[in-house]
């Protein structure tokens, strides 16, 4: 039994790690629709707030906004990852 459960985790682990790739994907783009409504991917949603993130890093609503949270997550996580755009 402890083999069976074993063995499936390791298998669905990749699904697992793709799965929080797409969900962290999908909530750069999803958080930014307001300020990037022409993004249709993370790449495009990323460049796009940078700019963005420019001409807003006075404005204290927007640097509690979902949407800066978002691009600050996806900012960490290309220098952890070394996931460049």
């Amino acid at each position: 039994m402890k083999t069976a459960m074993m063995t499936t985790l390791l298998v669905m682990a990749p699904v697992f790690g793709f799965a929080a790739e797409g969900a962290h994907e999908h909530n750069l783009q999803e958080a930014c629709k307001a300020e990037c409504p022409a993004a249709k991917t993370e790449d495009e949603a990323h460049k796009c707030m940078e700019g963005v993130v420019k001409k807003k890093k006075e404005d204290r609503k927007f640097r509690k906004s979902d949407c800066f949270s978002a691009f600050k997550e996806h900012e960490k996580h290309e220098k952890a990852e070394g996931h460049n755009h």
